[in-house]
């Protein structure tokens, strides 16, 4: 498994045990709640007593082998509907799926008695699936002894309900906004939006619950609704499904695209193995804060500023989440970028990309559209550039000089060149030598044609049309002089074209390419 891979798993694991307590807390698991005597000085039992409940609606799903009945996996389900409907985990069933001549599903009650049950449905992004058991019923699995509703808010049932609900909207919502905000592309630059988001909104439900609302009898929704505090509270919720969404969603994907076939289930299986640890020491940890006095809301404020640690303890560990969020951000903030032919730049192995160099922000918006991380080779003035500098330095670019100025450095980056090419990385170079003085495409330099003389690669052509009078161009001679002469979300385009084999990619054939790509528009 890769270091990013592991970085990756960690990662949604802290963000599952986030999201999950959020769920708990606020839909009716009670971890453990401070003791307080109770009457003959017994005192309440709470995961026991769940348990006896509703052991009638778990299950034990095993995989088995039709030929000898051998098992082959095992995991846990749980009755979510009357008509005999059972959820459990996709991994738990894969071998049935993919290969059901051989093998065979089985359910076993916690009285012992075996049952057959057969897949419905599956989801194995989310590692879901759902059984169907003949003859089995009952009533769903549900928890209801209530900590946030009950113990902070004073409601009932229905505002378990509500909180629940608002909770699981916010969720669906990020998870289908990931897609539009991403392009249709696996964008991790959601990831630290997403933990910034998750950090904000459980440090404001700390400050957001209210307190004295706790009677002898359980508040009526509509009383509680009345109450600015508890629109607050939803909101907090909603929030905090949405951002987890766009934490939690690329992240899995993540893992699925940079996984190598022969790897990728071992690495979901560890992933779900990681996120349940991490949800038992989680469940755990808070048992024992909340037993020894903490209250719910200062649990969320807690957790909240532990997904901030963690978070930039992995944006250290891997840089690549936070260089693609400032990208995205400086982009979406700045631009409305239109991109054609993404589809062309390689999912796997060395490429060459060949772009036209209009503004200083030229990389950025490659990046932010480029589905792999991208290794630039700029000018060593812009490599040195404020702010832009981290970006660049973290992002592994590669800063070169002509060979009047440093000849020194300019042998360095080719050699560092060949070396990302011969890692089967992508490369970008801005042949023209610096940025166009006049909005129009500079003569192709030769270094193209010594790069691919040492590493033959397929070469991509791109071209950026619209930046040209931008404030990071140099239409006014130099650049950054004129704020927003151009307006916000100005409209730009990178067009992609066809790959070129390395014998056929040379500077004037190049040339030619980028500007029929371009077309009319600087």
């Amino acid at each position: 498994m890769s270091a990013k891979a592991s970085s990756c798993i960690k990662a949604r694991a802290f963000g599952a045990v986030f999201l999950v307590g959020v769920a708990l807390l606020g839909s009716g698991v009670s971890i453990a709640e401070p003791k307080k005597p109770v009457p003959g000085g017994e005192r309440p039992e709470g995961a026991r007593k769940i348990f006896e409940e509703s052991r009638s609606r778990i299950y034990q799903i095993r995989t088995l082998t039709v030929d000898g009945g051998a098992q082959n996996s095992t995991g846990s389900g749980f009755l979510v509907g009357k008509d005999g409907l059972i959820a459990t985990n996709w991994h738990v069933i894969s071998d049935y799926i993919l290969d059901p001549g051989r093998y065979r599903l089985e359910a076993i009650r916690t009285d012992g008695r075996k049952i057959a049950v057969s897949a419905v449905a599956i989801d194995s992004m989310n590692d879901l699936a759902l059984l169907k058991a003949d003859g089995e019923s009952g009533i769903p699995f549900s928890m209801h002894q209530s900590v946030l509703a009950k113990n902070v808010m004073g409601g009932g049932e229905s505002s378990v309900t509500l909180l629940l609900a608002t909770f699981t909207i916010g969720i669906g919502i990020g998870s289908m906004l990931c897609e539009r905000m991403s392009g249709k592309n696996v964008e991790i630059g959601l990831v630290p939006f997403g933990s910034i988001g998750l950090t904000l909104f459980g440090l404001d439900l700390y400050f957001a619950s209210p307190v004295a609302l706790v009677g002898t009898t359980p508040h009526e929704l509509l009383a509680l609704l009345s109450l600015p505090a508890i629109w607050r509270v939803l909101f907090d919720l909603m929030m905090l499904g949405l951002f987890g969404g766009f934490f939690i969603v690329p992240l899995y994907a993540l893992v699925q695209l940079r996984s190598s076939d022969e790897h990728r289930a071992r690495i979901i299986a560890a992933n779900n193995i990681v996120n349940a640890l991490f949800m038992v020491v989680g469940a755990l940890l808070a048992g024992a804060a909340l037993g020894a006095g903490l209250s719910i809301p200062a649990l969320f404020g807690i957790a909240a500023l532990l997904n901030a640690l963690v978070a930039i303890y992995i944006y250290r560990l891997v840089p690549e989440f936070l260089i693609r969020f400032i990208a995205w951000l400086l982009i979406k903030a700045a631009y409305r970028l239109r991109t054609e032919g993404a589809g062309q730049i390689p999912a796997e192995g060395a490429a060459l990309l060949v772009c036209n160099h209009v503004s200083f922000v030229d990389s950025l918006i490659i990046m932010s559209a480029s589905p792999r991380p991208v290794r630039f080779v700029m000018d060593h003035r812009i490599f040195r550039l404020p702010l832009l500098s981290y970006i660049f330095r973290h992002g592994r670019a590669i800063p070169i000089a002509a060979a009047k100025d440093d000849p020194l450095l300019m042998e360095s980056a080719f050699a560092d060149i060949s070396t990302a090419l011969k890692d089967g990385e992508l490369v970008a170079i801005f042949p023209e030598g610096g940025l166009t003085p006049d909005g129009e495409l500079q003569a192709f330099r030769p270094g193209i044609t010594r790069i691919l003389a040492s590493d033959p690669v397929a070469v991509v052509p791109m071209a950026l049309s619209g930046l040209w009078g931008s404030y990071f161009s140099r239409i006014d001679g130099a650049a950054m002089k004129t704020p927003f002469r151009r307006g916000w979300f100005s409209r730009i385009s990178l067009r992609v074209g066809t790959p070129l084999a390395a014998e056929s990619a040379h500077p004037e054939t190049l040339q030619r390419h980028v500007a029929e790509l371009r077309g009319r528009e600087r």
